[in-house]
């Protein structure tokens, strides 16, 4: 399924910190931020990096006129060599074989919508759902699946015998929907059972709930209306789900590769965006954690300069000089540091006042007020 943003660490007293919401962010989002090399990719390995690259440049015009979505999908979940993907290819013919000899994909669309969606759970989606199953390859060689992937096979199936399929997604969850001249066919591609439940509607509520869990159902429910996936932004989510591993695992910079790869590919992927940010921040923790205060700094320096309205960025910062000011041993030492805090402090009051927010922006001119670390200015 669509991952969950991973909580945010925050500086501040050590304390864990919600995410505010996601901000708006500059346009290139091949921004390179400091300790990230200028052509990073989520994978270093040279097969990985360079089909990665071919890949986002296919992507670049919202199409895919070099891959089928099959590789294409592949490779975003980080399957490079060519062994792999030449494995993976002839299964999936075998698959369109059988269902070809089966003779069961026949009659109206949702009839053939059901028999390869059947088919899928019967010969090849046999591991179970598994939240963080994003990739094709877990599919392919452990039968695991989540929304997301399952999605895609049925799609990448559905196309092969002519129906018109898409991938949708709402709040933490994806499936398809087979498009015919009379109706919208939902197809939920992580029920097994989806299309017994012959249109009830409780009955449907119930397997979803049974197979991504009711918390995941009811966001999903509940959340706004479903947003249509091309293909390309199908792919976004198989690198934002990748990400948020990654950020899970430490990999920051891989992390915010991840991310980055997901805003190239759906630059409306908002999950995305709000995990870069996490990446971003995160990061910065670690390497303050590990005494590398010059490089934290950068990396939120650089970060305001790609989401300047991000508090945590703000807040962040000024922790940090704090810290860095309570480390000082001498005024002289401390005097530039307090300097570089104030202005820390002025510009977080301008972004805040520059956007109408009046009332956060005085909390932040108390704060500062206040600040002990600030009275060697006086």
């Amino acid at each position: 399924m669509l991952r969950l943003l991973a909580q945010l660490l925050a500086f501040v007293a050590a304390a864990l910190l919600l995410a505010a919401p996601a901000a708006a962010l500059a346009a290139d989002t091949r921004f390179v931020f400091p300790g990230q090399a200028a052509s990073a990719t989520v994978d270093a390995s040279a097969a990985a990096a360079a089909a990665e690259d071919t890949l986002l440049l296919d992507a670049a015009d919202g199409r895919l006129d070099q891959s089928p979505l099959l590789e294409a999908a592949l490779i975003a979940g980080g399957v490079a060599e060519p062994r792999r993907l030449e494995t993976y290819r002839g299964r999936f013919e075998q698959w369109i074989a059988e269902l070809q000899v089966s003779g069961r994909v026949v009659g109206t669309e949702r009839e053939k919508a059901r028999a390869i969606h059947e088919y899928l759970h019967a010969h090849a989606l046999v591991g179970g759902f598994r939240e963080t199953s994003s990739t094709l390859d877990e599919a392919f060689e452990q039968g695991r699946f989540n929304c997301i992937s399952s999605t895609i096979l049925f799609r990448c199936l559905a196309e092969r015998f002519g129906l018109t399929a898409y991938g949708v997604e709402t709040p933490g969850h994806a499936y398809a929907i087979v498009q015919t001249p009379r109706e919208r066919v939902v197809v939920q591609t992580t029920c097994r059972n989806w299309f017994a439940a012959a249109g009830d509607a409780e009955v449907e509520r119930s397997l979803l709930r049974q197979t991504i869990g009711a918390t995941a159902a009811a966001t999903s429910e509940s959340g706004p209306s479903p947003r249509r996936l091309t293909d390309v932004g199908l792919l976004a989510v198989v690198y934002y789900n990748r990400g948020v591993d990654l950020l899970e695992a430490g990999r920051h910079d891989a992390a915010v590769a991840a991310n980055q790869a997901a805003l190239r590919l759906d630059a409306a992927n908002g999950a995305a965006r709000a995990n870069l940010l996490a990446a971003v921040n995160n990061w910065s923790l670690e390497l303050s954690r590990n005494g590398d205060f010059p490089q934290a700094l950068r990396l939120l320096e650089t970060g305001l300069q790609y989401a300047p309205d991000y508090g945590l960025f703000h807040e962040n910062l000024v922790a940090l000089h704090q810290q860095r000011l309570a480390r000082a041993v001498s005024a002289d030492e401390a005097r530039p540091q307090a300097q570089a805090l104030n202005a820390c402090y002025a510009r977080w009051n301008r972004e805040l006042a520059e956007r109408g927010q009046e009332s956060e922006a005085a909390g932040v001119a108390r704060r500062a007020e206040s600040d002990p670390f600030l009275r060697i200015l006086d």
